[in-house]
């Protein structure tokens, strides 16, 4: 029945309970389980502390480029 399970994730106990039960469906169906986690970019893309990082054209439009 299913061929794609997507599981995303905020990190909370309710996410990780999501994910038994993923787990549990694609293995019954034989599915790939595609794991997704989104983290909101801060506004102004730079914040005390933290290097911005940007993925863009490896493979799938990925790379890697550091922000100062």
């Amino acid at each position: 029945m299913f061929k794609k399970i997507v599981w995303a994730t905020d990190g909370s106990k309710n996410a990780d309970r999501a994910l038994t039960v993923a787990k549990s469906l694609a293995a019954e169906q034989g599915a790939a389980l595609t794991i997704v986690h989104v983290v909101q970019r801060i506004a102004s893309g730079k914040a005390k502390g933290f290097n911005l990082v940007r993925r863009r054209g490896r493979g799938r439009g990925e790379s890697e480029e550091a922000g100062s």
